[in-house]
């Protein structure tokens, strides 16, 4: 009998799969959406859902951290890419 490690596993998922794996990626930009934006913009800020694979889409608790969003974008995009390098 032969083991495999998790990560050997995923990435035979994602050749056969292929769908499959860039669902895991996008749910990892889910996942990476408080570390990238840091503990204040967290607390008012939820990654939703990735939208037609490259869209993230966000809530916010106020319009006013919409603004500040758009405004942080590059940089948040920045971290996110080094967070999750697959994700483009």
């Amino acid at each position: 009998m032969r083991f495999f490690s998790l990560h050997q596993v995923l990435e035979l998922a994602r050749e056969k799969f292929p769908d499959l794996g860039k669902r895991v990626d996008e749910a990892g930009a889910l996942a990476a959406w408080p570390e990238a934006v840091g503990p204040q913009i967290a607390k008012h800020t939820r990654a939703l859902w990735v939208r037609d694979g490259s869209h993230l889409v966000v809530e916010v608790d106020h319009p006013v951290w919409q603004t500040q969003l758009r405004h942080l974008e590059p940089k948040i995009l920045e971290r996110l890419r080094k967070i999750t390098p697959r994700i483009q």
